[in-house]
């Protein structure tokens, strides 16, 4: 029915013919409303009883389908992605086209109405591979939970009365938005409540959060018996709270604004960071390697089952249990990189006995290095060597056995040149060897990036005809990514494991404008609504190499951090505090895979079914350990929070004295924002760092971990030109340029000891 600026659709089971419950009518009127669409919907009891609306779903039948689709430029360009708050008064839905070009579309909850659940309902047919299926978001869901053997969700389940001649009204708004931003700048127009949240949802309880709320209406935010919550400053729309948990778990801060309307953002507390990586890696070394000398499997790693709490010998498919591929080298990957920022002999000495035993000469060959797509149980199984995939993650392993060498001295078979040119002879066996598809050149294979620290690395240790030649390489490689405008093919036509690689590519052939491209698809892609299985993540279908291959939308894949990581560089580039946020968020989600005991799982699903991790490990180290590349904390003066930390206690001011308290598990690198400061330890912890006179003078606290005296290179960018004066233990060690200090400076430590480090410009 088309009236003037209204399109009107009515349902009419015609009047009810009989006492008691009868069909209702339904009508929806769309209307225009300056710059955006009202979508009113009206249902009618128009029977002599009541009716209780126990389930009530929208299917949102968006171009999200994938399947089957092989043009780059329709899946980047026709395509979105569809991010949905679903936690009540205040929720939304935006769709996004990958690639990130604007406009986007935007779908809010208006007064009086809200969405409490979402989930893929089948009935509405199979779902091809390739399509996370037909979304259903839910107003009440009380007879949902009941009919379909849900969880209890996070917003919980309710349901509608509408009493005889009376209708429930429903309004939902929808626009085209230009930028992110406007999400909030619309939500507060029409009077909903509007939040900023950082550093992440999923939240270490060591780790401060920080949330801003602004409404037209007065509000109030409460959290449970285990969440402090205190208000920092309020200006009349918008207040400022900081808060912590007590206990690990899911948690919700609510917000209630004036009219009883209801908005809760969902968050989940893990333990810190520090105390989920030690417990890891001590579960990694302990329980997942294979040890029989008389094996040909002998040294290697297995996924490990969290259910049934054993490795997992012989998984459905033969590449998972083969060595190589990402099941393969999952466990090693994270153990060896955890290594790198926090030592333990006995870790190191597995990594050694898996190298030595197992990965150098039977996944690799020893003269040609060629990586194997899999072994089997002797030498005479027939091995391809032309999976491209496989090869960064073993030079990431030998390039992070080099760092552990180079630092604490603590390697027994190689010293850190000998691992270092394992690593180069790698790159180069991948640029050169035949590969399926030529996917050396063409894809984008996770793990790539760190390409250019190992040439950046030869260079500085004097082996400069390796690194020219790996530039060669490289160099050809982003010849190839820079003119395309959509470089993200993997093994699959739409997949997330070429994002981060194109990125870096992107921005070493054409500097950081070059990379811009990568980074709107990457800002498009990535969840920044405010509940944790999303903020900071990206999202992918089916189970894969998971012990229930159900056909799910995924959370907390590894691949999260790996993109989350390009977010922060191009932070680090530019400023912009949006890219900090979501990238932080990348950076703490993935450890909500480890459980406190060190075992990890694989992988999310927040389906209201299932919402649970997969028990088996598989590829998820493939992506924790870009963790301890990432981890970092950040004094930031931010627009919605003022002077706070991402993963570190601030106090302060920006015009006088900062200091930095990190805890983000690794405790390594410290960037103070307002003095354009970025300060780096190799072989110790930064347990604390205070800047005064705009970075013109450093106090560093020091803390040496492993239990030997030690030299540390300690780098500081950012200060201010002119020469400093370094101390250590309030012992004098000379005197530095500002570029010498930015190279690196040795700083001599003390076994066990904590190290007070001062840094005073010379006046």
């Amino acid at each position: 029915l088309g009236q003037e600026d209204s399109v009107v659709v009515v349902y009419d089971p015609g009047p009810p013919e009989q006492l008691g419950a009868t069909e209702p009518m339904i009508s929806e009127r769309f209307t225009v409303e300056g710059d955006s669409l009202n979508w009113k919907i009206r249902i009618k009891n128009r029977s002599q009883a009541g009716m209780v609306l126990g389930e009530l779903a929208m299917p949102l039948a968006l171009n999200t389908c994938f399947a089957g689709e092989t043009d780059m430029s329709e899946i980047y360009e026709r395509r979105v992605m569809l991010h949905s708050f679903i936690g009540g008064a205040s929720s939304w839905i935006l769709a996004a086209p990958l690639a990130g070009i604007p406009p986007y579309l935007l779908i809010w909850a208006k007064e009086g109405t809200k969405l409490e659940a979402i989930a893929h309902v089948d009935e509405y047919g199979q779902r091809p591979d390739g399509w996370e299926g037909l979304i259903n978001v839910f107003p009440y869901s009380k007879a949902s939970r009941e009919t379909r053997n849900w969880y209890e969700w996070y917003n919980n389940h309710s349901q509608a009365v509408i009493l005889p001649g009376e209708e429930l009204v429903l309004n939902f708004g929808i626009k085209f938005i230009q930028d992110y931003k406007e999400i909030n700048e619309t939500l507060f127009a029409d009077g909903k409540v509007a939040v900023d949240v950082a550093p992440s949802m999923v939240l270490p309880t060591d780790m401060t959060g920080h949330l801003r709320v602004s409404s037209k209406k007065q509000f109030s935010v409460t959290g449970d018996d285990y969440t402090t919550i205190e208000k920092v400053s309020s200006d009349g729309t918008s207040s400022v709270y900081r808060f912590k948990f007590g206990r690990t778990g899911q948690h919700n801060l609510t917000i209630t604004d004036v009219d009883g309307e209801v908005t809760n953002l969902h968050f989940l507390a893990i333990e810190p960071i520090e105390k989920l990586a030690k417990a890891h890696a001590i579960h990694i070394a302990r329980d997942q390697q294979y040890r029989d000398p008389k094996s040909f499997r002998d040294g290697q790693f297995f996924m490990y089952d969290a259910e049934e709490e054993r490795m997992v010998m012989k998984p459905r498919h033969g590449h998972m249990s083969g060595g190589s591929d990402e099941c393969g080298l999952a466990e090693p990957l994270s153990l060896v990189w955890k290594n790198v920022v926090d030592p333990n002999p006995d870790e190191i000495e597995t990594m050694e006995y898996y190298i030595e035993r197992f990965l150098y000469g039977k996944v690799q060959q020893k003269e040609t290095y060629a990586v194997s797509t899999g072994v089997g149980d002797s030498y005479d199984d027939e091995q391809a060597y032309n999976r491209s995939f496989n090869y960064p993650h073993v030079v990431n392993i030998y390039f992070a056995m080099s760092k552990i060498a180079e630092y604490y001295g603590l390697t027994r078979f190689r010293d850190s040149d000998g691992y270092l040119l394992m690593a180069y002879r790698t790159a180069i066996a991948y640029f050169t060897l035949p590969m399926y598809k030529n996917n050396a050149l063409a894809c984008g294979n996770f793990g790539e990036s760190l390409y250019f620290d190992l040439m950046n690395t030869l260079r500085a240790k004097g082996y400069t005809d390796e690194a020219d030649e790996l530039q060669v390489h490289l160099q050809r490689k982003a010849d190839h990514f820079l003119p395309q405008p959509h470089p993200y093919l993997s093994e699959y036509a739409f997949d997330t494991t070429g994002y981060s690689d194109a990125y870096y590519f992107k921005k070493f052939g054409g500097g950081i404008d070059g990379a811009i491209p990568v980074v709107s698809m990457l800002r498009a892609t990535r969840g920044r609504q405010p509940s944790w299985p999303w903020f900071g993540g990206d999202v992918r279908w089916g189970w894969g190499a998971s012990k229930y291959p159900y056909h799910d939308e995924l959370c907390m894949n590894y691949m999260v951090p790996q993109n989350g990581r390009c977010l922060l560089d191009f932070y680090h580039e530019t400023g912009e505090i949006d890219d900090l946020r979501i990238g932080y968020g990348s950076f703490t989600a993935n450890w909500c895979l480890v459980r406190p005991d060190g075992v990890a799982r694989n992988l999310y699903t927040w389906e209201p079914q299932r919402m649970t991790y997969d028990p088996w490990t598989s590829e998820m180290g493939t992506g924790l350990y870009f963790t301890y590349l990432m981890a970092c904390s950040y004094a930031v003066d931010d627009p919605a929070f003022g002077l706070v930390g991402y993963g570190c206690d601030v106090e302060g001011s920006i015009d006088g004295h900062i200091s930095v308290i990190p805890h983000d598990g690794v405790q390594r690198r410290v960037r103070i924002a307002p003095f354009s400061l970025f300060i780096e330890s190799h072989a110790v912890k930064i347990n604390r760092v205070d800047a005064e006179d705009g970075g013109k003078k450093l106090s560093l606290l020091l803390r040496e971990t492993l239990g030997k005296d030690n030299e540390d290179k300690l780098i500081v960018r950012g200060l201010p030109e002119g020469s400093y004066t370094l101390s250590a233990n309030y012992t004098d060690i000379g005197t530095f340029t500002s570029d010498e200090c930015a190279a690196g400076i040795r700083v001599p430590v003390t076994a066990g000891a904590a190290i007070p480090v001062h840094l005073v410009r010379i006046k």
